[in-house]
């Protein structure tokens, strides 16, 4: 990958994306409309709704590299609970 100053930089893994959503700080990072209805959710919001339910994953014990079934219609829910899986060190099972 190359940054913006034109220097070749490593690639990140999405593990390491997830653990660093917060930089992204108060700016949009979710946009999702229910009808006439427009929610927004910044990068810090994310990151603290991903590493919530990344410990509660945790807690019921999902773990690096177990493969984690993931049900339900795409949305930003579904986002933060790919997003925490990962964050765990899981592999997403979209069903």
């Amino acid at each position: 990958m190359i940054d913006g100053k034109g220097k070749l930089r490593a690639p990140q893994t999405l593990q390491a994306l997830a653990s660093d959503l917060a930089r992204g700080g108060e700016r949009d990072a979710l946009v999702s409309f229910s009808g006439a209805t427009m929610r927004h959710r910044s990068y810090r919001q994310l990151a603290a709704d991903v590493d919530a339910l990344a410990c509660m994953l945790k807690a019921k014990g999902i773990m690096a590299e177990q493969p984690v079934m993931l049900c339900g219609s795409g949305g930003p829910d579904w986002i933060v609970a790919c997003l925490a899986i990962l964050r765990c060190g899981g592999c997403i099972v979209p069903v």
